[in-house]
């Protein structure tokens, strides 16, 4: 088990989370897309996080995904 790195691994996946909402956020308020799409990319992008996480606990604490 490597803590440190599944902090590590998380740490970054909540980095990748922030700046793709960011840039959600953006596109959304300059009228790129609507509101639905923005949503919807959110739900996709919270997913990805959710399973970097777990894969993060898996490869660094031997844990079920």
């Amino acid at each position: 088990m490597d803590t440190t790195a599944y902090y590590q691994a998380v740490a970054a996946s909540d980095d990748a989370l922030a700046a793709r909402l960011r840039q959600i956020r953006a596109a959304e308020d300059s009228g790129a897309i609507n509101v639905r799409e923005a949503a919807d990319m959110r739900v996709s992008a919270m997913a990805e996080h959710l399973a970097a996480c777990a894969d993060a606990r898996v490869k660094h604490l031997g844990g079920a995904a």
